[in-house]
């Protein structure tokens, strides 16, 4: 009974051992710093606030052009030959006035 106990000992031991020799340059969560925390949340705040302001500013511009016409006039021949497309187009139009 002794020798398993000391058997399971040294096993234990050996592989606590390997596992710090494979982790030794690695920084575990415990010992991150709230420092490097804080400035990964402000990347990433900063990255999807420039992403989004990019997204509205060529939503922007698209909603005037001549292809976003086209678009409009393309649903337009749809409509008039679809029952289901004109109450969409009503129900969009209703939401979004000339």
């Amino acid at each position: 009974m002794m020798s398993q106990n000391t058997d399971f000992e040294l096993e234990r031991a050996r592989l606590h051992s390997a596992y710090q020799k494979l982790n030794a340059g690695k920084q575990t969560e415990k010992e991150e710093s709230p420092a490097t925390s804080y400035w990964t949340f402000l990347k990433l705040r900063i990255g999807f606030s420039v992403l989004l302001f990019f997204f509205f500013a060529a939503g922007a511009k698209a909603f005037d052009s001549p292809k976003t016409k086209n678009v409009q006039k393309v649903l337009q021949q749809i409509d008039q030959k679809d029952p289901y497309t004109q109450k969409a187009i009503e129900k969009v139009q209703s939401v979004f006035p000339k």
